[in-house]
Formats: C-alpha cells, sequence, structure tokens
C-alpha cells in the first residue's frame, strides 16, 4: 500500500495465547521490579562482603565466591557446597535467611498481582493484540480505522450494535466465535450503553495512547 503511514503497535503479537499473556505479565511489571533488583543487588553485595571479611580465606575463596553463597542462600536454594564454618559467617547467614524470606515476598506479589490482572483482562489483551496483528498486516492507519467503522455502520448511527461489531470482526478473520465476539463487543463498550461509538473503538485499540496494554 503506497503512500500509506504504516500500522505501529505497542503489542507484539506472540505466537500462543499462553506465551502472549506471559509476555504482557512481565511487561507490565517489569517497571514495578527494579527496586527490588535493586535490593537484590545491594543485599549480595552487603553480605558477600560480609562473609569474605568474617571467613577464612580456604572457606570463602573469593567475593564471586561469596556472591554466589548468598544468591543460594537467599534464593532458598541451598546447594549445600558452601556455607559459613565460623560463628559470625553463620549469623551472618541467619540474617540473610530472615531478611531473604521478607525480600522474596515483594517480586513475587507484584508479579502475582500484574498475572491476575492480566487474566481478568485475558480477552481485551489477545482479541485486540490479534486486530492490532492484522491491521499492521494490512497496513491500516487511525484513518483507515475510522472508514472501516463507518463502513459496518450500516444505519448510519455513528455508532455499532452487537450484530454489526460481530460483522466486522468476522470481516477481519480473527477466529473469534459469538461468545468471543460478544466479549469484546464488551470490552469496547465502556459506558455499557450496547452500542459503539469511533471514539470508543479507537481507543479500546489503543491509537490514541500506546502505552495502554502496559496500565490494565
Amino acid at each position: 500500500m503506497i503512500g500509506r503511514r504504516p500500522f505501529v503497535s505497542c503489542w507484539q503479537a506472540a505466537a500462543s495465547p499462553g506465551s502472549s499473556l506471559l509476555w504482557h505479565t512481565l511487561k507490565a511489571c517489569a517497571a514495578s521490579l527494579t527496586v527490588p533488583g535493586f535490593m537484590l543487588c545491594l543485599i549480595i553485595m552487603t553480605f558477600s562482603s560480609a562473609l569474605y571479611v568474617l571467613e577464612p580465606r580456604e572457606n570463602i575463596l573469593s567475593m564471586p565466591h561469596g556472591m554466589w553463597l548468598v544468591a543460594v542462600t537467599i534464593s532458598t536454594v541451598g546447594y549445600g557446597d558452601v556455607y559459613p564454618v565460623t560463628d559470625w559467617g553463620r549469623i551472618v547467614i541467619m540474617l540473610l535467611i530472615i531478611i531473604g524470606l521478607c525480600f522474596m515476598a515483594m517480586p513475587i506479589a507484584i508479579v502475582g498481582a500484574a498475572f491476575l490482572e492480566t487474566w481478568k483482562n485475558r480477552t481485551r489483551i489477545l482479541c485486540i493484540g490479534r486486530m492490532h496483528g492484522r491491521l499492521r498486516q494490512w497496513g491500516y492507519t487511525e484513518e483507515d480505522l475510522r472508514n472501516m467503522f463507518k463502513s459496518f455502520d450500516a444505519d448510519n448511527s455513528g455508532e455499532l450494535d452487537v450484530e454489526e461489531f460481530t460483522k466486522m470482526i468476522d470481516t477481519m478473520r480473527l477466529g473469534l466465535n459469538k461468545s468471543g465476539c460478544v466479549r469484546l463487543f464488551n470490552v469496547f463498550d465502556d459506558d455499557g450503553s450496547g452500542a459503539i461509538d469511533i471514539d470508543e473503538f479507537v481507543d479500546g485499540m489503543g491509537l490514541n495512547n500506546q502505552n495502554i496494554f502496559s496500565v490494565f
């Protein structure tokens, strides 16, 4: 399509619905994990330094050796290949275990909350992701999307009802059955009026907000 601005989507569709939801979850919680990530680095550096100073050199050979002990301890893996042999080293590891239990609750809670929110909005994420893929494949712009919307508005009311919306989805060949089309229709119908206007459709597609998929 010569002269058309390519449709740029903020959502890159993955190979399967499961991987799409997983990718969306990781993308949604990435910013929130920066603080726990920084804290993890700080904990590893602090406790490995303490172990390097307190433990005999034949036990903790180097800083990376101490970091390995701290990492397997804080992750509750505990391989047992390295362990403290001094009383002060055992005290340091005991504190590390307590701090590790409290610390691990933060990233797990963040990822869990993000996944629950993603699962709650899975219809919107997956179906609109497919629509983005089709529009990107066809090289559609926002103007093309508005024209397509108007072409399915049989009664020229400026809105699409469920039947008109279903016809448009069938034309886009998204692989949704009738019940799936109804669920997707309810996603776009934010005000519950039983009809979708062009602004609701464009906003729901994320054309006016390129970060829409990262705020669910």
